[in-house]
C-alpha cells in the first residue's frame, strides 16, 4: 500500500508537538499581536493573536512561567473552544506537554495523554519497502 498523503488544510498535522506547531504557525503568520492579559482558570496568561492565511490563533502563555497553557484556532477567531496543555516533560532542549484537554465553553469534549515518547529512534528503512501490484 503506498503512503497516504497528508491533507494540505489550514490545520497542523495532529501528530506534531506543540513547540513544532507554534514554530510552523509563526512562520506562516501574516501578523502577530499581543492582545493583553487574560485570566483562564485562575491563571494570568498573555494572549498572543497570530493571524495566518486561513486561521486566527490565540496562544495563551503563563505570565510567570512563560509556558503555553492554552491555545485556540479557528477561521473566524472564535475563542469558545480552548485546548489546555499541561504535564510538561523535558526532552532534550524542549519542554513538551504530555497531556491536553479540549473544551467548549468550559465543557470538556476531548482529552489525551501521551504515555511514552521516543525521539529520534532508529527505524529500519526496509519496513518502508513494499511491492506494488
Amino acid at each position: 500500500m503506498p503512503p497516504m498523503p497528508l491533507s494540505s488544510g489550514p490545520y497542523e498535522p495532529y501528530f506534531q508537538f506543540d513547540p513544532i506547531i507554534i514554530r510552523n504557525v509563526i512562520n506562516k503568520a501574516k501578523s502577530v499581536k499581543l492582545i493583553g492579559i487574560r485570566e483562564l482558570d485562575g491563571l494570568n496568561c498573555y494572549d498572543i493573536q497570530v493571524d495566518t492565511k486561513d486561521l486566527i490563533w490565540h496562544l495563551y502563555f503563563n505570565i510567570e512561567t512563560f509556558l503555553l497553557e492554552y491555545w485556540n484556532n479557528s477561521p473566524e477567531g472564535d475563542t469558545s473552544i480552548l485546548t489546555k496543555v499541561f504535564n510538561y516533560k523535558k526532552f532534550g532542549d524542549y519542554l513538551i506537554p504530555m497531556s491536553e484537554i479540549k473544551g467548549r465553553n468550559g465543557i470538556v469534549f476531548f482529552g489525551s495523554d501521551i504515555q511514552k515518547l521516543d525521539l529520534n529512534i532508529y527505524i529500519d528503512p526496509e519496513k518502508f519497502n513494499y511491492k506494488s501490484n
